[in-house]
């Protein structure tokens, strides 16, 4: 982020990325000079105030909404956020990592104790969670510090295994909670060590 860049006020500069591959439909690499404009917006912290519903997906209109994930090289974050559940991206990227989380951030927090998670899909090498480090969990963001929820339940039961299978779709249920973040966390299974989705959806219930 070169100083002669950035505004007066500190939130609008260029961040210079000489890599980057360009999302679906026309995706394509570029290994270049690159200069990408951003615009940084204060943190404020705030408390919950959406009332429950079943049919309002958070993680499609809430408030600034991103996408979290632990692979960098991946573009198409929008996959999972699509209401799409035929399409898919996962998190390889030939590093055997021990954790692999999905999730999304907003500006503001919510009341939230319900994640969608719809499968994307799965090779022999990789695609899905294992069983150990805790298993799939959730876990929800205040104070910039991520915790787990309380009485996480899966239904259908995760199998931990390929037997997971593409393109399936499980409920986690958890108690009440609030923050501005929520995701799914776990290690990933196979011999490649990656999982993949095809769609998260959020809901207070």
């Amino acid at each position: 982020m070169p100083s002669k860049y950035v505004s007066a006020d500190g939130r609008d500069l260029w961040l210079q990325s000489n890599w980057w591959e360009a999302p679906a439909p026309t995706p394509a690499d570029n290994y270049n000079f690159n200069l990408r404009k951003v615009r940084l917006t204060p943190y404020r912290s705030s408390r919950p105030s959406n009332r429950p519903s079943a049919s309002i997906n958070l993680a499609r209109s809430g408030s600034d909404v991103t996408a979290v994930q632990i692979s960098a090289d991946h573009a198409n974050w929008t996959y999972y956020n699509d209401g799409d559940r035929t399409k898919s991206e996962d998190s390889f990227d030939g590093t055997n990592k021990l954790v692999d989380f999905w999730g999304y951030t907003f500006s503001r927090s919510y009341w939230m104790n319900r994640v969608v998670y719809t499968t994307g899909a799965m090779a022999d090498d990789g695609g899905w969670f294992s069983g150990f480090a805790g298993g799939l969990r959730v876990q929800v963001r205040r104070g910039f510090t991520w915790e787990d929820v309380e009485r996480s339940r899966i239904a259908p039961a995760y199998p931990y295994s390929a037997s997971a299978g593409a393109f399936t779709t499980y409920t986690l249920t958890f108690d009440e909670t609030w923050g501005d973040g929520i995701r799914i966390i776990g290690e990933p299974g196979g011999s490649a060590h990656y999982t993949s989705i095809a769609e998260l959806e959020v809901f207070f219930v």
